[in-house]
């Protein structure tokens, strides 16, 4: 059970930075509007494809 709680912190730390990342670009000008909105669609499309037991089984391998 406790491996569950640490890959639901890794999903959301991994997310986080996620879109930190991308919104620091968009903000320095590296990336436009729309490339930073194509982003966020497609991690949207993939958890929604794979649901979040794809990031779960994830962070479970990365944290052993």
């Amino acid at each position: 059970m406790q491996r569950f709680y640490y890959g639901m912190v890794l999903i959301l730390v991994f997310i986080g930075l996620a879109l930190q990342a991308s919104l620091l670009l968009w903000i320095g000008g590296f990336i436009n509007a729309s490339d930073a909105r194509l982003f966020f669609l497609s991690l949207q499309s993939l958890i929604s494809r794979y649901g979040i037991g794809f990031f779960n089984k994830w962070s479970v391998a990365i944290s052993l």
